[in-house]
């Protein structure tokens, strides 16, 4: 294991910027998920990271990172 010695180490703290109720449409099936926005302290809450959480069983359907114009979506695959 190698550390990064010009991070610093402790609390990390994230924030919750935006939080909606919307079908999500994955695979062909609309679900009804809960959007959630949130920033954090490593990336200067610069970085947007969005997450479409089922409301019936909270599982992570989706995940989105936006960063410098670019984005990395992730999918949960049945």
């Amino acid at each position: 294991m190698t550390t990064n010695p010009t991070t610093s180490t402790g609390v990390i703290t994230a924030t919750i910027k935006n939080t909606e109720l919307v079908i999500l449409n994955l695979n062909g099936q609309e679900t009804k998920v809960w959007k959630v926005q949130t920033t954090d302290d490593i990336s200067k809450n610069q970085t947007i990271s969005t997450y479409y959480i089922d409301v019936t069983n909270r599982k992570i359907l989706k995940h989105d990172i936006a960063f410098n114009g670019r984005l990395m979506t992730m999918e949960i695959i049945d």
